[in-house]
């Protein structure tokens, strides 16, 4: 008897409610997990009542910190993190850029005037380098190099070039690690 009058006040929602609030992150997992300040309420309590990640529930121990563990994550999966928590407190993230989308690099424009090279890129890395080749005799030359601005937004660039009646051009970008990216190629027919 007492089992199934606890199943109705359980079920019918009779205890005490506590209000929620939701904080939600989304983001890219790079094989750090994300930190996360606890803070207290007006009773003093701890603040995060659930975690998910990717809907997946997480356990934890309310704590001063709570480490959001996402190592069951593979590297450049998509992260999508709910903290409830209640609604008189708020969680403060320690490491928002642990799940910070990298923006990869990409040429978004590129051409060819009569005397120079123009062009536009995003997601460039500190110390990286532009070459602009040429393609003679089936190998590509360096024509130029130079260094690249290194801002994660957009860069223009435009470079004196003495620029043959026909002929195929191409920028590599070299980052510091060694990956390279061409861009298109520009072909110039008479």
């Amino acid at each position: 008897m007492k089992i199934v009058f606890f199943f109705l006040v359980s079920s019918l929602g009779l205890f005490s409610h506590i209000e929620a609030a939701e904080l939600l992150l989304n983001g890219v997992y790079h094989g750090t997990n994300v930190f996360v300040h606890n803070t207290k309420d007006a009773s003093n309590e701890f603040c995060i009542t659930e975690i998910y990640v990717n809907n997946r529930k997480i356990d934890f121990v309310p704590n001063a910190t709570v480490e959001i563990n996402l190592s069951f994550l593979k590297i450049n999966d998509a992260v999508a993190i709910k903290i409830f928590h209640k609604d008189d407190c708020t969680p403060k993230v320690q490491n928002i850029n642990a799940i910070k989308a990298k923006e990869q690099f990409q040429f978004v424009s590129i051409e060819l005037a009569p005397d120079k090279m123009i062009w536009s890129t995003k997601g460039e890395k500190k110390f990286s380098q532009f070459f602009i080749e040429t393609f003679k005799n089936n190998v590509w030359i360096v024509e130029k190099s130079i260094n690249c601005k290194g801002q994660a937004h957009s860069n223009s660039y435009e470079v004196n070039l003495s620029v043959a009646a026909e002929g195929k051009y191409r920028i590599k970008y070299l980052e510091l690690n060694g990956k390279t990216t061409y861009s298109d190629e520009i072909i110039i027919k008479k």
